[in-house]
């Protein structure tokens, strides 16, 4: 009979580094997640334990266990090309047996299947699963092996004419305005080359990808896949379209494009401090600009992704973004000081421009953005090979429309009184009377005055 143990290892979820098995995978099966773990940023995999959490240790015997561990090694060694070589532990948990394959991530990628049904696969994890790898993805792997990275890549037919120097001059401006930093003497081609920005390419100088995405007035044309998509839709669903727009400018200045739009549609807040009637945005800027300027700058751009997509619904703010979390990146360490660089030449740029730190901390400077005005903390999710950040705009998620009517009048008004609230929702002073305390309970209202004839303004 198996029981539950509480170690780390059956309470983990499982992610991009760590798999879980209740027996021995088929060979075909073994040798796709090893060479998904050697691909993308090594992993483990736990062997003779269930898949719910918490698990249940159900065990291998002594002896298929050491059978299995020469099993494991030798699919390492013969069905994968380049060969990989995993730590392969037996570990004794309450008298049950498991065996633990860490695989280490590779330093000769892609590797790739060279036997079974899945000969000459290459796997990558995506999440908890391990998928094949598509070409834009070997091509990466690829790059990464021989460390390359895709912006420093040469921008195929275009040439450093296309770089705007207004674009330049502006950017070279902004730059000194947010972090002091003299521009560049001499002209800017001895810069450009020195950021990255251009190449020799067949023995000519010419733009590379970060170069077209942050100095061509029209990167499209060059990258189709770059650019930003914005919608507002009336209602909850992508149904309707209440405004439209799309924005093909240099990356760095699609911040400002999306907050125009931010703008436009997240309505302004009255709100009664002790310094007198305040406006704000009824959902914190500095929150939207780092869930937006996270998605700009660590994006994939490999072909076959697309632009950036901003989606306001009445109650959510979407933002999704090609790829899936850089490389070594987990859902977990989001906000945690963790930093990993897609895109090192672009994310270069941002941070001289003060558009990103490059600590790490930007999503919890936003969560912590999102907690002062009592809204619930925005969500990550992993999408196939995109990644989308949903945060609630609305106050708290978890309202019944009555409520909701309340906050809103509250907002608009700069305050809210029973009666009003009981005209509002054609109820009984009691009722309204009895919801505003609810609401002032909760933290969202602050009464001011005595019960009957009290003031409640938002916190």
């Amino acid at each position: 009979m198996s029981h539950v143990v509480t170690s780390k290892l059956l309470i983990e979820n499982e992610g991009a580094g760590f798999e879980v098995k209740s027996s021995m995978p088929t060979n075909d099966a073994l040798a796709a997640v090893m060479c998904a773990f050697a691909n993308t940023a090594g992993g483990r995999l736990l062997i003779g334990a269930t898949d719910a959490v918490p698990r249940e240790a159900v065990g291998v015997s002594p002896d298929e266990a050491i059978l299995m561990e020469q099993k494991i090694c030798s699919i390492g060694a013969t069905n994968l090309s380049p060969s990989v070589i995993p730590f392969v532990k037996l570990m004794n948990m309450d008298g049950r047996c498991l065996l633990v394959v860490d695989v280490e991530r590779g330093y000769q990628r892609p590797y790739c299947v060279c036997s079974g049904k899945d000969k000459n696969a290459i796997f990558v994890r995506v999440g908890a699963s391990t998928r094949r790898a598509d070409t834009a993805t070997v091509r990466r792997l690829q790059l990464v092996s021989s460390g390359i990275s895709w912006d420093s890549l040469p921008c195929p037919q275009t040439t450093v004419t296309d770089l705007d120097k207004g674009i330049i001059r502006n950017f070279l401006a902004v730059r000194t305005d947010r972090r002091n930093i003299p521009p560049p003497r001499g002209g800017y081609a001895n810069w450009l080359k020195k950021m990255n920005f251009t190449t020799l390419s067949n023995g000519q100088t010419v733009p590379t990808m970060a170069g077209v995405l942050m100095f061509h007035p029209s990167p499209a044309s060059a990258i189709p896949q770059s650019g930003l998509e914005m919608a507002r839709f009336q209602g909850i669903a992508a149904k309707d379209f209440a405004d439209k727009q799309s924005a093909d400018k240099p990356v760095w200045q699609l911040y400002d494009a999306a907050l125009d739009f931010f703008s436009k549609h997240i309505p302004v807040q009255a709100i009664r401090t002790n310094r007198g009637r305040i406006e704000r945005p009824a959902y914190p800027i500095a929150a939207f600009r780092e869930f937006m300027v996270n998605s700009l700058c660590h994006r994939s751009w490999e072909e076959g992704s697309g632009p950036v997509r901003l989606a306001i619904f009445d109650d959510v703010i979407e933002i999704t973004s090609s790829g899936t979390l850089p490389e070594g990146l987990e859902l977990d360490d989001l906000g945690a000081g963790i930093s990993v660089l897609r895109n090192p030449v672009i994310a270069r740029a941002f941070n001289e421009i003060g558009l990103i730190e490059g600590w790490g901390t930007g999503i919890r400077l936003a969560q912590a953005e999102l907690a002062g005005i009592k809204l619930p903390p925005a969500e990550v999710k992993l999408k196939g090979l995109f990644t989308q950040i949903s945060s609630v705009w609305r106050w708290p998620s978890n309202l019944d429309p009555a409520q909701q009517k309340i906050l809103e009048m509250a907002a608009a008004n700069g305050q809210v009184t029973a009666v009003q609230v009981a005209d509002l929702l054609q109820v009984s002073d009691r009722t309204a009377r009895n919801r505003l305390s609810t609401l002032a309970t909760e933290g969202l209202l602050v009464k001011i005055g005595a019960t009957k004839n009290a003031k409640y303004h938002l916190t």
